[in-house]
């Protein structure tokens, strides 16, 4: 593109976005397994041709050019995931437990309502419950 006007890079830039896109796009959902980052790359890799139209000499090897772009940015998305991954795994793991207060609010209240509704039980029903399910006895005998 280098050496053409504004006009001409244009039109050069949208005959190979054109030719280019949905072949890239595939070769870099091969490498990500999503289609949405497959896009992301391969729209950061027209961006990045835009932006250094001026020393681009398109060419034979100009497709080259255009996967071996593709695939650094998949390697790089690839790598950035599985350090956030990494990552929120280690924050999920050390940090203080927000799940695990969660979880003890919800089985205090659990048992509330297990000691109100058993109060509430007639006084043969209430020793069976108690003996059953919180003693853990059998009254089958």
């Amino acid at each position: 593109m280098k050496g053409q006007s504004r006009e001409g890079q244009i039109k050069v830039f949208e005959e190979i976005f054109h030719t280019y896109y949905e072949r890239l796009a595939r070769y870099a959902f091969t490498l990500t397994n999503s289609e949405t980052k497959a896009n992301d790359i391969v729209q950061s890799v027209f961006v990045k041709v835009w932006d250094k139209r001026d020393m681009l000499v398109v060419s034979d090897n100009f497709e080259s050019y255009l996967y071996r772009a593709t695939y650094n940015l998949s390697l790089n998305e690839i790598r950035n995931a599985k350090i956030k991954s990494q990552y929120i795994d280690h924050i999920t793991r050390n940090s203080p437990g927000t799940d695990n207060t969660h979880n003890e609010i919800m089985e205090h209240e659990l048992a509330e309502q297990i000691d109100k509704i058993m109060n509430g039980l007639p006084g043969q029903c209430k020793a069976i419950f108690q003996k059953s399910r919180l003693e853990g006895k059998n009254i089958r005998k």
